[in-house]
């Protein structure tokens, strides 16, 4: 095992710390996060090879409307780490507005990569951008694989209701009536 000598992961693990802590608090304040762009950095000046440090400070950027450097700082991340599923999941954040391709390619990467608990999120997103291009069969069946693994029907029936009022049918987009309830 090494040991970092210079605190590059601790660095890091206190920019993500921060991020989690102050993202709501600080979304409408002029320096919004650069706390956590200011330690991503220092970490990165002690381990430039963290590609986890690329990937916050391209979420940085890409939530304050620097899409550009975003993408150059998520390709960073991809350079060190090819298999850095947050990495197409803030690409994918990127493209979302302009090019639903991409977005559902990343996304489809970064749900073969990530196995852990944000499986259920990757799948959530996926299923919303097929509706929004057009394929709400498809969507449904992410849809029903997010189900699956978290069995929560809420949100389930919430991303049918959603589907339904896409689609312009709005009776359906709120279901009534015990036949919506699914049973444990």
């Amino acid at each position: 095992m090494q040991y970092d000598q210079n605190f590059g992961q601790a660095y890091l693990g206190l920019a993500h710390v921060y991020w989690d802590k102050n993202y709501i608090a600080e979304y409408l304040s002029e320096n919004f996060m650069d706390s956590a762009l200011v330690l991503a950095n220092k970490a990165l000046s002690y381990d430039d090879d963290l590609a986890e440090a690329y990937v916050l400070r391209g979420d940085y950027y890409q939530v304050n409307g620097y899409n550009e450097k975003a993408l150059e700082e998520y390709d960073a991340a991809l350079d060190i780490n090819p298999s850095s599923w947050e990495s197409n999941l803030g690409r994918a954040s990127l493209y979302a507005n302009d090019d639903l391709v991409k977005t559902i390619d990343n996304l489809h990467y970064a749900l073969s990569i990530n196995r852990g608990r944000e499986q259920t999120y990757i799948l959530g997103y996926l299923s919303g951008q097929y509706v929004y291009a057009g394929f709400p069969e498809i969507a449904g069946q992410y849809l029903q694989k997010k189900l699956s693994l978290e069995n929560d029907s809420v949100t389930y029936f919430s991303g049918l209701g959603g589907f339904a009022f896409n689609e312009g049918d709005i009776d359906n987009s709120y279901p009534s009536g015990d036949e919506h309830l699914l049973k444990f």
